[in-house]
């Protein structure tokens, strides 16, 4: 298995966790948990574009979050 195909499984795993999160009733436990989790997984959804551009033969610019985003568009 490439490692795009590993983080995009990943990536999903993360955000089905942070839906979870954000069902939780809002206690301030709850609000920090829900906004780790949205770190994890924006972190993990960058690195997702950064190997998918990789793996997709983009890889002179996907160094920084800002080149990935740029180039994914």
């Amino acid at each position: 298995m490439k490692r795009y195909e590993e983080r995009r499984d990943d990536l999903a795993k993360g955000i089905a966790s942070l839906k979870a999160g954000l069902e939780e009733p809002a206690t301030e436990l709850a609000i920090d948990g829900v906004l780790h989790r949205f770190e994890f997984t924006f972190e993990l959804a960058w690195k997702t574009i950064k190997d998918y551009l990789e793996y997709i033969g983009i890889v002179e610019k996907t160094g920084s979050l800002r080149e990935a985003i740029k180039n994914s568009i």
